[in-house]
């Protein structure tokens, strides 16, 4: 049985932020949907946890 992704998630990041994330992907030989996909999954099965950050360039700083 194969699963129906039926809507869409995304953010805005910096060029420098994407371009490492496409990197890292890519050493992993993974597509970049696939890594987002299981970072969101994880996330909701409690596998991962998000700490603040520490430093000035945090999410928080972020402008949209």
């Amino acid at each position: 049985m194969s699963i129906k992704l039926e809507v869409f998630l995304g953010t805005r990041v910096t060029k420098d932020e994407r371009s490492s994330f496409v990197k890292l992907s890519k050493k992993l030989k993974m597509q970049q949907s696939e890594v987002l996909r299981e970072l969101i999954i994880a996330f909701i099965q409690n596998r991962v946890t998000i700490t603040p950050p520490t430093h000035i360039e945090g999410l928080h700083n972020h402008v949209n």
